[in-house]
Formats: C-alpha cells, sequence, structure tokens
C-alpha cells in the first residue's frame, strides 16, 4: 500500500510539472506575439530635416531589430485596412540598414530615428516603428503621425521679384510722358517732309521732261 501510494504521488507530482510547463510555454508565446504601441505627433516646416523618434531602450539585450514603414489607407469606410510600405530595416548588430524600395532618401541614426532630409506636403502621413524583441520579451510598434504644411515660396524668389518689380515701377516713374500737341507736331512734320519730298521729286522730273522735248 505503502509503494501505491508512492507511486501515486509520484505520478500526480509529474503531472503538475508537466501543467506548469505547459502554462509556461503557452505565456511564452503570448509575449512573443504580443506587442507594445505607443503614438507620437510630429509637426515639421517644409524643406526642414526630421527625425522621427522609435522609442526603446536599444542598449538592452531585448531587441535584435527595427524596421521603418509608413502606412497607407483607403477610403473612410475601410480605414481600418491599411497598407504597409516597408521603408528600411536594420539588424541591431549592424551599422548599416537594408533600404525597401521607397520614394524618397532615407536614413536611420545611431538611435534608429528614421531621418527625413527636407521634407514636404507628400512626406505627410503616418510611419511605424517596428522593434523585433528576442523570446521572452515584447516586441514593440510605435506610430509616428508626421504633418507637413503647404510650402511658402522661397524667400530668394520673393527677394528677385520685389527687385524686379521695384525697377519696373521705378523705369515708369522716370518715364515722362509727352503732351499731345508735341506728338500731333511730330506726326505733322514727318507727314509735311514727306509731301515736299514728293513735290520736288515731280518737280524735277517734269523739268527733265520739258528739256527732253527741246533737245
Amino acid at each position: 500500500m505503502k509503494r501505491s501510494q508512492k507511486a501515486l504521488d509520484s505520478q500526480k507530482m509529474t503531472e503538475e510539472i508537466r501543467n506548469m510547463l505547459l502554462l509556461a510555454l503557452v505565456f511564452e508565446i503570448v509575449v512573443q506575439f504580443t506587442t507594445e504601441a505607443e503614438e507620437v505627433k510630429i509637426e515639421a516646416k517644409c524643406r526642414q530635416d526630421v527625425s522621427l523618434p522609435c522609442n526603446a531602450n536599444f542598449n538592452s539585450k531585448d531587441y535584435f531589430s527595427v524596421t521603418w514603414y509608413k502606412n497607407e489607407f483607403g477610403p473612410e469606410e475601410k480605414a481600418q485596412k491599411k497598407q504597409q510600405t516597408g521603408i528600411i530595416r536594420k539588424n541591431l548588430d549592424e551599422k548599416e540598414g537594408k533600404l525597401y524600395k521607397f520614394h524618397r532618401d532615407v536614413s536611420v541614426d545611431e538611435q534608429n530615428r528614421l531621418v527625413l532630409s527636407k521634407v514636404t506636403p507628400i512626406d505627410t502621413g503616418e510611419y511605424e516603428c517596428a522593434v523585433g524583441a528576442n523570446v521572452g520579451r515584447r516586441n514593440i510598434n510605435l506610430i509616428v503621425k508626421l504633418e507637413v504644411p503647404e510650402c511658402e515660396p522661397d524667400e530668394t524668389t520673393i527677394s528677385m521679384t520685389t527687385v524686379d518689380t521695384d525697377k519696373t515701377t521705378s523705369n515708369r516713374e522716370n518715364r515722362t510722358d509727352l503732351p499731345l500737341i508735341w506728338s500731333l507736331l511730330g506726326y505733322g512734320a514727318v507727314a509735311l517732309t514727306k509731301i515736299l519730298l514728293s513735290a520736288i521729286i515731280i518737280w524735277g522730273f517734269h523739268i527733265w521732261t520739258r528739256r527732253k522735248r527741246r533737245w
């Protein structure tokens, strides 16, 4: 009886240990596929250099990679359906990342921030930093919403336009309009000159004809 009781106790303990290991495995899997999500909003001026943050403790050994995406959304009725466009992926044990086919030049700095140079309104949108965690740690997904307003005219262009306008105005101010009577006298003088030249030519032709008849 004592041996039978010991066998039962041993079997029961084995089952408890097995259940504990199973629970630990399930917990490990859940943690593995669980993510921590954050959201940040950034407003930038047009043609400004911007660095989008990715808040994670990269000095620890909890993470192994960081990937930047740009999220595109459809119409409002399909707002839940987003399409991710890969920008750049970097393994934390490497210095340089792998660029995807994105429409503009980008880079990642030492803090794994996404660097966008001279942003324009086309860069407005939702960006996502996905940090891959090692087994037993949580992944991190950080949403960064970037807003870039319409660009104002370049200061150099404004300056050149102002100078040209000032020159035109100055030329107009310096130009003196002649009175109407002087304009009429000028046209009359030109007309009189043409009449006199015509009379002289006719008179000369008449004299030449008369002399020719006498000969």
